[in-house]
């Protein structure tokens, strides 16, 4: 079998070379010693290790093939001559375990010389051979539905989730009749996929009296209300909202600066139960108390409709306050 390329030999040691004498030791010394000091490189652990690896790796890549190997390769090159799964299962397996390094420098080497195609198509049947056996081990696609080409799963390599992939792929299936799709099938469900994604999702319209916290905003109006939740008043012309606040009704809020608030309907009745009272707390002649001020802005960015014991004694000061 002809080498594609040679292997790298050991530079040869240059007997012309001439020895340091005694007094070039001295002389270096010297410089040694009144030269400033150098800094000491420092190698960390993950560089010896990545050495060590590169060392392994190529001490693996030059040595000989043990006579089991050697067999292993005869046998899985005879299958070269078989059909696309049978080259691709057999060049995975060849690449994997490093069989080419006896006769070539590399496994790009080994790609020309043995099947006259780059290493990039090669690694695209190797990947073929995986995927299918994934597809059928572990996700268990059908037998009638595992890809039958490099070609038809190349597409998929763009998804790096394994799960996504096989999902991919059963559309496909499911687009071509229940039967292997080609790889234009794939590239179509794939584009469908993308275009769907793309399109703006559709902002869910909010309903009188639904609970709304307004979001972070740009709109200089808003901004002071950050963070407050209230109820949906009016709207929506055009996504504009008008909303009810304890303190005031704001009109022309827009949909984008507004989050609906889940509650159920014990939750939504507690919350209404905490805009009454704030309510008059906004019309006492409290309101300007830096220590009521402070109140009304804690429950009025309240994120839950639930309440410490704590929480449950300052609306009891709310009330006390409302009734005064």
């Amino acid at each position: 079998m002809a080498k594609a390329s040679a292997k790298s030999k050991n530079k040869p040691t240059n007997n012309n070379a001439t020895h340091p004498t005694e007094s070039d030791d001295a002389s270096e010394n010297k410089e040694a010693t009144d030269a400033t000091p150098v800094a000491v490189e420092v190698v960390t652990d993950d560089e010896k290790e990545e050495e060590k690896a590169q060392k392994d790796n190529s001490e693996e890549n030059s040595s000989p093939l043990t006579e089991e190997e050697k067999e292993l390769l005869g046998v899985l090159e005879k299958q070269l001559h078989n059909g696309m799964l049978a080259v691709a299962q057999a060049l995975k397996e060849i690449k994997e375990k490093k069989l080419y390094r006896e006769d070539y420098t590399s496994f790009e080497a080994y790609c020309i010389e043995q099947m006259n195609r780059s290493e990039r198509y090669i690694n695209y049947l190797i990947d073929f051979a995986t995927t299918r056996e994934k597809f059928q081990l572990e996700h268990n696609v059908p037998l009638y539905l595992l890809p039958t080409s490099e070609a038809q799963i190349r597409p998929l390599k763009r998804f790096k989730d394994e799960k996504k992939q096989k999902e991919v792929w059963l559309e496909a299936c499911e687009e071509a009749g229940d039967n292997v799709p080609s790889r234009e099938i794939v590239q179509k469900v794939i584009q469908a996929r993308k275009n769907n994604e793309q399109k703006p999702k559709e902002v869910e319209k909010l309903k009188k009296n639904t609970c709304i916290r307004v979001l972070r905003t740009n709109i200089e109006e808003f901004k002071d209300r950050v963070g407050y939740w209230g109820f949906v008043d009016a709207g929506a012309r055009s996504g504009i909202y008008n909303i009810r606040f304890p303190d005031k009704k704001i009109t022309g809020i827009p949909r984008e600066a507004l989050q609906k608030v889940e509650l159920d309907s014990d939750e939504i009745a507690v919350m209404n139960k905490l805009f009454n009272q704030l309510q008059k707390v906004y019309k006492s002649p409290y309101n300007e108390e830096p220590v009521v001020k402070e109140l009304l802005r804690y429950f009025g960015k309240r994120k839950e409709a639930s309440f410490t014991e704590l929480e449950k004694k300052m609306l009891t000061l709310i009330q006390t306050m409302t009734k005064a």
